[in-house]
């Protein structure tokens, strides 16, 4: 239970930076609006997945440094 309130929070912050990035973008808009949607969903499931491995990687190790310091 604990770790689904992590994945929202990740997924939440990959969305925020997804639509924060677009509204950066410089690029000209597509007149398809079906391109757009897709980049968005595209990086934020990068950025989840990237948020998710650093995450649970530093909690790892961190939690294994501490069985080692106990």
């Amino acid at each position: 239970m604990k770790n689904k309130i992590v994945f929202i929070y990740l997924f939440v912050v990959s969305i925020a930076l997804s639509i924060l990035g677009f509204l950066v973008d410089s690029d000209p808009r597509p007149a398809n609006i079906s391109t757009p949607i897709f980049e968005i969903f595209a990086m934020s499931l990068i950025l989840f997945v990237f948020l998710g491995l650093l995450y649970f990687g530093f909690k790892s190790i961190f939690g294994q440094v501490k069985r080692l310091w106990a």
